[in-house]
């Protein structure tokens, strides 16, 4: 009997159309003089001091002698910075990461030989230019990008050995300590599958050893993560409503604020249609993936990706929104989980083409973004935890702002290394 084709290997225009964002957002990296990514800004800053702390001179700050979480993405602009300037060195770092992304996307996305194309479409707002990018955490989308290289090499039942799969987790606990989780879960239901409960338990504590005794040392030396805070009383309802919006927060809208002007300060109307777009997103887009994962529970190729990803959605409905000072701490879990869903699944019903048509609104979000960053900034920088609190800010949706630390990246382009250091979770502290 011949394959379906038409399972996977339709909805290719999609695919095109919402990847055309990928080299205009190359485009706007390379062309604009502050890069719009609100805090990859001060990690810029930052790679300039880590820079100076490898070449032994004296400096404000210097490495922690010990582990911490976030470390590869400042290590790696500090190396790159001996042979670009900062600038030139954050732009090729964003840039590099943006094509690996897209590189591997196309790869996960070609199973049996045909291509699903509206996966590729979605991979594009949920995953690569997603809320995250725009928010400038790339430490954490370099997790992503981890998992997803995770992913694309243990592919068909492949094992890899235990060194290696230690050495993923360790490289994951110096990107981002939530990739990391999601990692050991996808490694234990994987273990669990191949090997049985017992014996798989035990491979999987083998092989998170190093990695885990890497969180130890940092639990007990470094402070700066801050304390337990609880999540503000919301109620049930309010709860309920803000991972809702969370979800809608991986649309193809981003309300991108520079100085004090969002969308609902220059155009309501755009305001409206972007949260309109972002809303309607999440409602055709994520029950066709939560039925797909379910299915996929029962498919021998996709098992442990499968009830991975359902792990991580639970995570993410049960983890409050604030927490050890990180906020929405859950939407960590959710994106992995989207993300594996996606790459390792087949198409129920043909549903995700209706996503695959709004995530081709993607490309039109960049050009927009373009276009702000032309005009004059009017007013203050908001304070970016305003802008992306949505149960006090109801005007400030699916916001972004863009030049909260700009003077971190002029400091860093001039060569100033007077400012202080902006995030405590860094691996630099003052001398």
């Amino acid at each position: 009997m011949p394959k379906r084709r038409t399972k996977t290997n339709g909805g290719i225009g999609f695919a095109v159309m919402a990847g055309m964002a990928l080299p205009l957002a190359v485009g706007l990296v390379v062309t604009t003089r502050v890069l719009p990514l609100q805090d990859f800004n001060e990690w810029l800053y930052q790679g300039l001091l880590v820079k100076d702390a490898l070449a032994g001179h004296p400096a404000a700050a210097m490495l922690k002698p010990w582990p911490v979480p976030n470390a590869l993405t400042q290590f790696l602009l500090g190396v790159m910075m001996f042979a670009l300037p900062p600038l030139i060195a954050g732009k090729a770092f964003i840039v590099a990461t943006i094509l690996a992304f897209a590189a591997m996307a196309w790869r996960l996305c070609r199973r049996e030989g045909l291509t699903d194309y509206a996966a590729l479409a979605l991979l594009v707002p949920v995953v690569i230019l997603n809320s995250d990018f725009w928010s400038g955490y790339l430490n954490f989308q370099l997790g992503l990008l981890l998992l997803m290289l995770h992913l694309l090499v243990v592919r068909d039942g492949r094992v890899l050995p235990w060194w290696q799969e230690a050495l993923f987790a360790v490289l994951m606990f110096f990107t981002h300590a939530l990739t990391l989780a999601f990692l050991a879960i996808h490694l234990g239901w994987r273990a669990a599958r191949q090997r049985g409960l017992v014996r798989g338990t035990l491979r999987v504590i083998g092989v998170l050893l190093p990695a885990l005794v890497l969180v130890a040392w940092y639990s007990r030396a470094d402070h700066s993560h801050g304390e337990y805070i609880p999540p503000p009383g919301q109620g049930v309802a309010g709860f309920l409503l803000f991972k809702a919006y969370t979800v809608a927060t991986y649309g193809p809208y981003q309300n991108m604020v520079f100085g004090s002007q969002g969308d609902m300060q220059r155009r309501a109307w755009l305001y409206a249609l972007g949260v309109g777009l972002n809303g309607l997103f999440a409602l055709v887009t994520m029950p066709p993936l939560l039925v797909a994962a379910l299915r996929g529970v029962r498919s021998r190729r996709s098992f442990a990706e499968s009830m991975s990803a359902l792990t991580g959605l639970a995570a993410f409905l049960v983890l409050p929104s604030t927490m050890f000072g990180a906020v929405n701490i859950g939407s960590r879990f959710l994106v992995p989980a989207l993300m594996f869903v996606l790459v390792s699944t087949e198409d129920w019903r043909g549903l995700r083409r209706y996503g695959a048509i709004l995530a081709c609104a993607a490309p039109l979000m960049v050009l927009y973004i373009g276009y702000l960053q032309s005009q004059p900034v009017i007013g203050r920088e908001v304070d970016h935890l305003a802008v992306t609190d949505p149960v006090q800010r109801k005007d400030w949706l699916f916001g972004h702002s863009a030049y909260q630390f700009r003077a971190s990246a002029q400091a860093a382009e001039a060569g100033n290394r007077a400012r202080p250091i902006g995030f405590a979770t860094s691996i630099l502290e003052p001398r």
